[in-house]
């Protein structure tokens, strides 16, 4: 972030100087030196809070599970390696 404000002040100074070639260290440390002493002392850090718990659920607000579907089930089901994969053959036209 300083970096940032750091930049944007040397260009202005740049601009405010009428941009002169050759002078952008000089217009650098100028910049740095008044981002740095304008800058407020840095506040300690806030403490993280934590998350509040969620309240327990009760019997009348639990919603239940969708049903599975056999494709679904089929689908999540890991592939066994020992079956020969299936193979879908193309129907020809025979002219």
């Amino acid at each position: 972030m300083t970096d940032t404000r750091i930049r944007e002040r040397a260009f202005a100074i740049w601009e405010e100087e009428g941009r002169p070639h050759g002078r952008d260290k000089e217009h650098w440390e100028r910049a740095s030196r008044e981002v740095t002493e304008s800058a407020p002392a840095k506040a300690p850090a806030k403490p993280k809070r934590s998350r509040a718990k969620a309240a327990p659920a009760t019997a009348g607000d639990a919603k239940p599970a969708p049903k599975r579907t056999r494709a679904k089930a089929e689908a999540k089901a890991p592939a066994d390696a020992s079956a020969p994969a299936k193979s879908r053959s193309r129907k020809t036209s025979k002219e």
